[in-house]
């Protein structure tokens, strides 16, 4: 997949050469970390390609603050780092992970925020308010704009990435939210689905 994306230079290449860097990384630190699963690892090249697609899809501003919330082995957030986003936030309350996390954005040069912080409680005075919030496997569309509508007054675009079996929880969303939402999907991942939520408030 990766080497597909290679010869389309619909990325550049100093991107994929980051890519495999990084990628390298995470084989090298999955062992004491635990941050793919076996399956996942035989197929590292799709997971990419998922955040890839969603990064240049996200009809988001380079200069947005980005918040991933949950981000674990850095998917998808390191990777919209690497595509150039200059105020991505990569937020983890591992404290293992988020050194993992620190040791990519070093190696890489990137200059991500890594935050190891739980995600419960991001309103504090020294950090921004999201323009822009990424997260795949981490809760419910609704979970999640519960709680960043409880921290913070205005709401951010959301990015989920989610599977065509989670189609419902837009229905849920709607329940209590009026928003925009374009509903992505990606060939190369069949059953992927992405949430682009825009122009989000409460009724």
């Amino acid at each position: 997949m990766l080497s597909e994306l290679e010869t389309s230079k619909i990325v550049s290449h100093e991107t994929i050469d980051k890519v495999y860097v990084y990628l390298a990384m995470i084989k090298k630190w999955n062992n004491s970390l635990n941050l793919i699963s076996k399956q996942s690892s035989m197929d590292l090249d799709s997971h990419v390609v998922d955040a890839i697609f969603g990064a240049l899809n996200a009809k988001c501003k380079p200069e947005s603050v980005v918040f991933d919330l949950g981000s674990g082995n850095g998917l998808p957030g390191i990777i919209f780092g690497i595509l150039g986003f200059k105020n991505v936030y990569l937020i983890d309350q591992d404290v293992r992970k988020s050194v993992f996390l620190m040791e990519v954005n070093r190696l890489l040069g990137l200059n991500l925020n890594i935050l190891n912080i739980n995600f419960h409680y991001l309103n504090v005075s020294n950090i921004p308010a999201p323009n822009f919030i990424i997260s795949k496997a981490v809760g419910s569309s609704k979970y999640l704009c519960d709680l960043i509508s409880n921290q913070y007054g205005k709401m951010p675009d959301f990015l989920f990435f989610k599977n065509k079996s989670q189609l419902k929880e837009i229905e849920d969303l709607k329940i209590k939210y009026s928003f925009d939402i374009d509903i992505l999907e990606n060939e190369s991942i069949k059953e992927r689905r992405y949430f682009l939520i825009r122009q989000i408030y409460k009724k």
